[in-house]
Order: structure tokens, then sequence, then C-alpha cells
């Protein structure tokens, strides 16, 4: 019995044992090819998963300064522009304390998707921390920036925030910088689009400020 168990396994005849040999090369052909698909396709999805946020499904702030490098590069070799737009919620502290952290939540998560319903494919929004999100707006000159940035302060102020049973109105301070690619240096650029924005705060908020850089 455990002969025929044998001979039942491992064909004797030169046309089986030829036959099984393929059988066999297939399969494990077919595994590993397999296995190696799934194993590309999880890494793939690890690493988009890794540049996005996992509240406003927007970009992250490590895949927003990724990107912020490549279009210097960019702009460098067409000696082109870029317009940074920095966006602040007025009184998130606020929303938090009224109506708890789920109701902040869904506060920057209604404000990511009017946002990023208003860009162009090209252009980029991050969440850069908090309450703040980041615009990279390609081969946008300051004048077409400025532009963009009213259009998103008066479209969230109209809708407002919807959370459960409640609506709420919201507001944005936003700092805009450009950079140029014949002269610009990006870490002057991002302090200086910070500097904006605190401004703009500063100001009472639902405010847009820009960043002059002073050439000497």
């Amino acid at each position: 019995y455990t002969g025929k168990i044998l001979v039942d396994l491992f064909p004797q005849t030169g046309t089986a044992s030829i036959n099984y040999s393929a059988l066999v090369c297939f399969t494990v052909f077919w595994t590993f090819t397999a296995f190696f698909m799934i194993t590309q396709r999880l890494s793939v999805e690890l690493s988009e998963t890794s540049r996005i946020d996992f509240l406003t499904r927007a970009f992250n702030r490590r895949a927003g300064q990724d990107r912020l490098e490549q279009e210097v590069r960019r702009v460098q070799r067409k000696n082109g522009v870029f317009t940074l737009v920095l966006i602040d919620i007025d009184d998130f502290t606020d929303i938090n304390e009224t109506y708890g952290h789920p109701g902040g939540d869904s506060a920057l998560v209604q404000i990511a998707d009017i946002l990023k319903l208003r860009l162009r494919k090209e252009d980029m929004l991050s969440r850069w921390g908090g309450d703040e999100f980041m615009i990279l707006l390609a081969d946008a000159p300051q004048e077409g920036a400025v532009e963009v940035a009213k259009r998103l302060q008066a479209t969230i102020k109209s809708r407002g925030i919807n959370y459960r049973d409640h609506h709420f109105d919201c507001t944005l301070s936003i700092g805009i910088a450009t950079f140029c690619g014949s002269e610009g240096k990006l870490d002057e650029t991002l302090t200086g689009l910070e500097n904006a924005l605190n401004e703009a705060k500063a100001l009472g908020g639902n405010k847009i400020n820009v960043f002059h850089r002073h050439i000497s």
C-alpha cells in the first residue's frame, strides 16, 4: 500500500514525470508571482497612506514638504514662480471647547473638502499642522493667489459648519507668499508666509495678508 502511494506521488513514466514537473514549476512560479504582486501593491498602498492625513484625507505635512522641494527645483529650472497659501481656522480653540473635539474634527474635514474642490489638479492641499492648511498653487503669481484666497474665504464664511444639529459660522485667516525661481529662497519664503499669517490673525482674523520680499 505504501509503495502504491509512492508510485502515485512520483509517476514512473517519462511523459507523466515531465507533466508532473511542469505542473510543480508552474505552481511555484504562480505562487511567487502572486506573492510579489501582493507585496508590491501593499508597499504602494503603505507609501500612499504614509503621505495622507488620516482625518482630512488631504496630504500630510511630510508630503507637502516633499512637493515643495520638487516645485522649487522645477521653477528654478524654468525661472518660474509658485505661490503658497497658509490657512488658519479662526477661533478653533473655541470650536473645540463649545462642540468638543469631534466638532472640531468635523470642521476640519468639511473645510478640507471645500478647499480640495476649489483647487486645480496641479495644485496641492496639505494639512500643515493642527488647524492649519497649506495650499501650493503651481505656476501662480501673487495676484492670482490673492483672488483664490478671497474666494476660499468667502465660501467658508457663507457656508459655515454643520455638526449634528448645530450650525456655526467659521472664518479663515490667510497668509500668502510667492517663491520666484530666479531669486527665491525657500526658507525665507516659508518664514515670510508664517509671519504673514500671524499678522492676519493679529488683525482680528478673517484677513488675508501677503508677504512682500525685500530686495536689497
